[in-house]
Parts: structure tokens; C-alpha cells; sequence
């Protein structure tokens, strides 16, 4: 692995790391809101949309351009960024007439209304999600081989990251079905889910666990 392909997978890190913090930051600097949106894409309604545009842009221009170990990790690097900027080209559910109006105050932007627009904006952000924890249970584990054999030992140290690696794809995982149940009322109360904002936490979550396991190939993995 080559310092670019290292500086890559390093700001793919930060960039996720950062994105909740910084929704949640700017608009509790702009607008004094101390609470959270139903998710991180309602925030793009909001004056936090330049950074959530700018912060996910980067991270999709930068999957689209990232060239992995193989053939088949460049196609699911594609595949994500392509979901990402299907996600801030079109738009979630407007933040505007959610929950009887009450996040009016903090909503500087609204899209005509759509049955097709937000269906379209959750199948990309599935499909973003779960390309990242492909790429991190499949793609990162990997070991340079030689027809077939391993070109040197695993060690304890790859062992230990990839049990990270994959944790860290178990984690996006359960928080796409955990999103999937609680919006539909399953083993959540549908009121619960809702007042207590746990699509954003799961959200969340999720991207944190991408951005992590991303930050650990980048900084500490060889191969």
C-alpha cells in the first residue's frame, strides 16, 4: 500500500468521524438547537448544508477515485460513491412538515414533495452503508498471496485488525436492520424510535464504525 492509497483511506476516516459531529455542531452554533434531527440527511434542509454536502461529496469523489487492492475492490469503492452522490443529488423527506412543524425554525430549504425522491435518497444510503461494510469485512482482510500462499505470515497484529475490521462491518450491518425495525415499529416502539431520534444515532453509529475501521487501514495496515 502505497502513501497515497494510506492519505486516502486516512481523510475517508476523519471525513466520516467528523460528519455527525459537525451537523450536530453547526447547528447548534447557527440556530442554538441542542437536539437532533430525525437523521443526518434531514440535516441537509438545514445551514448545516454545506458541510453535509462538502463533508459526504468528498468522501463519494474520493470512493469513485480509490483505487483498492483488486478489480473487485475498485467496483464496490465505485459502487459507494456512486450511492453517496445519489444520496445528496437527491434529497431525503422534507425536514419542513415533519413531526407537526416543529423543526420549521431550524429549515432553510424545501423540496416539492416527492414519493419517489426519498425511496430513491434510503435505497442509495443502503446501498453506500452496506458496500462500506463489505469493503470492510471482505476487502480489508485480505492477505497479499503468491498463487494462493500467503507472501508472509499473518501476524497477531493482522489478526487483531481484522477481527476490528470485521467488527466494525457487524456494526454497520446491525445498524441498517436496527433502522429497517425501529422505523417500522419492530422490537422498537415506533414512538420511542422517534422522539428518542434513533434513525440519526444509528446513522450515527454506523458511519463512525466505517470511518474507524477506515482510519485503522490507513494508519496502521500494510497489506
Amino acid at each position: 500500500m502505497n502513501e497515497k492509497e494510506k492519505i486516502l483511506r486516512v481523510f475517508i476516516g476523519l471525513a466520516g468521524l467528523a460528519l455527525p459531529l459537525v451537523l450536530y455542531a453547526t447547528l447548534f452554533i447557527t440556530d442554538h438547537f441542542i437536539g437532533t434531527l430525525p437523521s443526518i440527511s434531514h440535516y441537509f434542509f438545514t445551514k448545516a448544508n454545506p458541510f453535509f454536502s462538502l463533508i459526504l461529496g468528498y468522501v463519494a469523489i474520493t470512493l469513485i477515485i480509490y483505487k483498492g487492492y483488486d478489480q473487485t475492490d475498485d467496483t464496490i469503492s465505485l459502487i459507494a460513491g456512486i450511492a453517496a452522490l445519489v444520496v445528496i443529488i437527491f434529497p431525503t423527506a422534507n425536514l419542513y412538515s415533519l413531526e407537526n412543524g416543529i423543526y420549521r425554525p431550524y429549515t432553510i430549504a424545501q423540496l416539492p414533495d416527492s414519493s419517489w425522491r426519498p425511496v430513491l435518497h434510503l435505497v442509495a444510503a443502503g446501498i453506500f452503508l452496506l458496500c462500506l461494510a463489505i469493503m470492510a469485512a471482505f476487502q480489508f482482510t485480505q492477505t497479499a498471496t503468491l498463487h494462493g500462499v500467503p507472501v508472509k505470515p499473518i501476524t497477531a497484529d493482522k489478526r487483531k485488525r481484522n477481527m476490528f475490521y470485521r467488527t466494525s462491518a457487524s456494526i454497520i450491518l446491525l445498524c441498517m436492520v436496527l433502522i429497517v425495525l425501529g422505523s417500522n415499529g419492530i422490537l422498537i416502539s415506533a414512538n420511542y424510535y422517534i422522539s428518542h431520534q434513533l434513525t440519526f444515532w444509528f446513522e450515527s453509529v454506523a458511519v463512525w464504525a466505517f470511518a474507524l475501521s477506515w482510519l485503522v487501514k490507513g494508519l496502521w495496515a500494510t497489506k
